[in-house]
């Protein structure tokens, strides 16, 4: 079972809480309190817990997952909510979206990137950088440690991530910091994330 029949397999077998984790919504309230209007993309956006919350409060965003089944779930959340007008749902692996240079204000890579082999990471975050306009904000998490066995998804791989690993992917394209944070699934299980905002590195 390849990763897109694994996590298709996932979207079904199972409903997703669509609550932003406190990362995210740290990461909002302090780069974008009290503004709207603004263009994101949220890569592997699942069943919608970022999107939702965007469109929410009127920011226009391009939600990206290569399940079907997310992306139509997602689709019922804001037919159920009437606030799907500022959003486009792209059913498609990342590789194969097609998006204009400077697009986006912010781009969001939730719990992807740990989800991919490391070699996919380093064209999406290529093709992140020609997609963010020249001031634009990257938000990127990833696990830090395996994930619990309790909560893993059969046949989804999770590759955790070190501080050192994106530092690897990141540091010729993008500057910013790394924060460890820990929070709890919605089993209640514990887990470490790495957390970076980062903008495009200007050139010297």
């Amino acid at each position: 079972m390849d990763q897109a029949e694994a996590w298709e397999a996932a979207h079904k077998r199972r409903p997703w809480v669509n609550v932003p984790n406190q990362d995210f919504l740290s990461f909002m309230a302090y780069t974008y309190w009290g503004q709207s209007g603004l263009n994101f993309l949220d890569l592997g956006c699942g069943t919608g817990a970022y999107t939702l919350f965007l469109a929410e409060r009127d920011f226009f965003v391009t939600a990206v997952d290569i399940s079907k089944t997310a992306c139509d779930k997602l689709r019922e959340h804001l037919e159920e909510k009437g606030n799907g007008v500022n959003v486009q749902i792209i059913h498609a692996a990342i590789s194969d979206i097609k998006i204009e240079s400077e697009s986006f204000d912010c781009v969001i890579i939730g719990n992807l990137l740990d989800c991919i082999a490391k070699e996919e990471c380093i064209p999406i975050l290529k093709a992140v950088k020609r997609w963010l306009k020249p001031e634009g904000k990257l938000f990127i998490r990833v696990m830090n440690h395996d994930l619990p066995e309790v909560v893993s998804h059969e046949g989804v791989t999770i590759r955790p991530f070190t501080p050192e690993d994106l530092i690897e992917l990141m540091h010729q394209d993008y500057t910013g910091g790394i924060t460890y944070t820990t929070g709890y699934m919605a089993e209640g299980t514990p887990v470490t994330n790495l957390v970076t905002v980062a903008t495009i590195r200007p050139n010297e």
